[in-house]
């Protein structure tokens, strides 16, 4: 009689439980799962097609309970811009991984909300164009940097390698110029050890510690043992001490030189403005903003760009007509004693159609970088209550055969319009994301991606080694299509 009872209450609790903890009325269709566990992805299914399988079965907007979390999944390019330029959806999720990177504050560019991401964000923008960002001047340097990963490149010609670090110091470089006024040899020792921890970061976020993101609640519970050895908060936090002694040191330098009347790069701007407000306790420029700031830019402009020249690297390697066609274009345009430069992107709209093509078929921010409604506002005549997460399906977005030809292939002619001119905007083409929290660095991301493209194919033919096969098939991450390390042989054209 008791364990009837007990089974009754039992059941009795359990549908109070989830009529209490349903789904909202109005949302989009979707899987709202048990209580408090959700709809997480079973144990055979990566993330991507825990999504895609939902999709299939809700549609291009819909709604999915992961632990704690509601989120609304937006497959539809329309349905993302649309929702993308709403002033209620451009908040950020408080995630316990990201908040180590950033002391659990509202700072920095990539993460933080409201006015203090708005006035730090244009305030960025405005400087980093003021020091050359998406201007011409910006073409020397970029030619730079890819004449040094060039150069490095040759030392190992004819031998299978894998693309290292140097590729990420040569990219970080063309950016680290207008924000820290230096650069560093692609390989810097130091640089180097600094480049893999912030690698090192990317993956850290994406393992274990992601349960804390999805149950909030037990972070208080978590013993401190147990968010070290299995989710490596301790390592984590030891990365994040060594990036900020890094940057620290930097920002010190400039402020022992720092000349008001004449600011060398962005580091100089915000002390400057650090001067000018700090009797206003209240104020977004402060010395801990900066930090923050700093590594955003360092992370994001490191590891997004290199990681596309990855893909690029695999694409031409795997599509050697393709590759060959770029290369006799760049041999017609370009004589050899020289680099290409952004004045030839005119004359080498294919070699252009082809990173986009990269850019599509990589989708390397697979869901982009997550929004936070906050308000309770509407997204197609649906409700979305307010701290629900908003992510683009960018990968499918991709392949959605309403705007491509040949989705599952490698056809660059996607971005080729009748007049033979690449398309560089197109609709259903998210790789920088869209609207109010788009990508701040797209300039100087696609000239880089140009110069440093048509620098490697100018000078090598790129090849599988002999008897490897070469896979699309990206690391199993949730968050980032990152490419599965692979060998290539470069060979010296002239």
């Amino acid at each position: 009689m008791f364990v009837d009872l007990f089974f009754l209450f039992a059941i009795i609790l359990l549908a109070v439980i989830s009529y209490f903890t349903g789904p909202p009325p109005g949302i989009p269709p979707g899987r709202w799962g048990i209580p408090f566990i959700g709809c997480l992805p079973k144990s055979s299914e990566t993330v991507f097609q825990h999504i895609e399988n939902l999709r299939k079965e809700y549609g291009d907007i819909f709604h999915v309970k992961m632990g704690s979390r509601l989120f609304v999944v937006l497959s539809e390019y329309n349905i993302v811009k649309t929702a993308f330029t709403n002033p209620n959806l451009q908040g950020r999720p408080d995630f316990y991984s990201l908040g180590v990177y950033r002391n659990f504050e509202n700072k920095g560019l990539v993460f933080s909300e409201g006015s203090k991401w708005h006035n730090v964000r244009r305030f960025t923008l405005r400087h980093l164009r003021d020091f050359g960002m998406g201007k011409s001047s910006m073409d020397v340097t970029v030619q730079d940097e890819a004449k040094a990963l060039v150069m490095d490149l040759e030392k190992n010609c004819e031998d299978p390698i894998e693309l290292t670090l140097s590729l990420n110091c040569a990219v970080i470089n063309v950016l680290w110029q207008l924000v820290a006024g230096c650069r560093y040899d692609v390989t810097d020792e130091r640089m180097t050890y600094i480049l893999k921890l912030t690698n090192d970061d990317f993956n850290d976020i994406q393992g274990n510690i992601m349960i804390l993101d999805m149950f909030p609640a037990l972070i208080p519970l978590v013993p401190r043992f147990i968010k070290d050895k299995y989710m490596k908060l301790d390592t984590m936090e030891a990365g994040v001490a060594i990036g900020r002694e890094f940057y620290m040191e930097i920002i010190q330098e400039h402020q022992s030189t720092l000349d008001p009347e004449n600011p060398r790069d962005y580091i100089d701007t915000f002390l400057m403005e650090i001067n000018a407000h700090q009797d206003d306790p209240d104020s977004d420029y402060t010395l801990e903003n900066l930090l923050v700031s700093l590594d955003d830019l360092f992370a994001a402009g490191s590891e997004t760009s290199s990681s596309t020249l990855r893909w690029f690297v695999l694409y031409m390697a795997l599509n050697p007509h393709i590759q060959e066609k770029v290369q006799r274009i760049i041999d017609e345009v370009v004589p050899q004693d020289r680099l290409p430069s952004i004045d030839d992107r005119d004359s080498l709209q294919y070699l252009e159609a082809v990173i986009h093509e990269v850019h599509r078929k990589s989708s390397l921010v697979a869901f982009g970088v997550y929004h936070r409604a906050t308000q309770t506002t509407k997204i197609n005549n649906y409700k979305i209550p307010k701290d629900t997460i908003v992510m683009q399906n960018t990968a499918h977005i991709h392949n959605d055969k309403a705007f491509w030809e040949k989705p599952d292939e490698f056809y660059p002619e996607h971005f080729i319009g009748e007049n033979g001119r690449c398309l560089t905007k197109k609709d259903g083409f998210l790789p920088f994301s869209i609207g109010r929290r788009a990508c701040l660095g797209e300039t100087l991301a696609r000239i880089t991606l140009f110069i440093f493209a048509a620098a490697l194919l100018q000078k090598f033919k790129i090849s599988p080694p002999d008897g490897e096969i070469l896979t699309t098939e990206p690391i199993d991450n949730p968050l980032l299509n990152q490419v599965k390390p692979y060998k290539i042989v470069l060979t010296k054209r002239f």
